[in-house]
């Protein structure tokens, strides 16, 4: 509320992303070794792994937007900025982002997100192993991900426009926003909370499913040996 334009969108996605990255360091330690306070060196690699897997998903996009528009787009407002108006060109750096962002989503949750779990422990290994992890657990990772964390971002996401409609609602029968537009904070905050609360329990269950990963990809690679 109180920051505006291209900063607003910079602290907002370094929020969700240092949120996302603490939730699922707690979820994998206790996972994993049944606690979260580990050493403070492997809490520097989970940050730094979950930082290059971030990176891998958003990079191939932003690199087509440079190559072929001249211009970085990490937030809304940049889209804004570099389309100018122009739908045709909004259209297609959405599109862009569909066809470069998510596939690499994919490739990440299914096969190289054991690396996160791993470095909680000393012999998880590197990024190549990671990879090996998820190709001999391709089918338990596409299961349980989908089962688990998709369905229930999908349940919030449908949930949040009900509610977004339910608020407005609610403030046409209370006369607008109020004074000093206490009344529009108030359905921010809750706004705020319910995505808290969807980032909360979509990594409570990816932490769980990629660690469980973890230790049966180890399991199979070993019997492999």
């Amino acid at each position: 509320l109180l920051i505006e334009g291209q900063v607003a969108g910079w602290v907002k996605g370094a929020l969700e992303v240092g949120f996302g990255c603490a939730t699922l360091y707690i979820v994998c330690a206790w996972c994993m070794r049944g606690y979260a306070d580990v050493a403070a060196k492997q809490r520097v690699i989970f940050v730094r792994r979950f930082v290059v897997l971030k990176l891998l998903i958003i990079l191939p996009a932003h690199l087509y937007f440079l190559s072929n528009l001249g211009e970085i787009i990490w937030t809304a407002r940049d889209v804004e900025v570099v389309s100018n108006g122009n739908v045709a060109i909004e259209r297609s750096i959405i599109w862009a982002q569909v066809i470069f962002s998510y596939p690499m989503t994919a490739f990440i949750y299914l096969f190289a997100f054991t690396w996160l779990p791993a470095s909680l422990v000393s012999h998880g290994g590197g990024f190549p192993r990671a990879v090996k992890r998820g190709r001999v657990v391709f089918g338990h990772n596409l299961v349980w991900l989908i089962a688990g964390p998709l369905v229930l971002k999908l349940i919030f996401e449908l949930t949040s426009v009900g509610l977004a409609e339910f608020g407005i609602g609610v403030l046409v029968a209370l006369g607008g926003a109020g004074e000093s537009l206490y009344r529009l904070y108030l359905l921010f905050f809750v706004g705020a909370v319910w995505g808290t609360a969807k980032v909360l329990c979509v990594n409570i269950m990816t932490g769980v499913v990629i660690s469980r990963a973890f230790w049966i990809g180890e399991a199979r690679l070993n019997n492999d040996q």
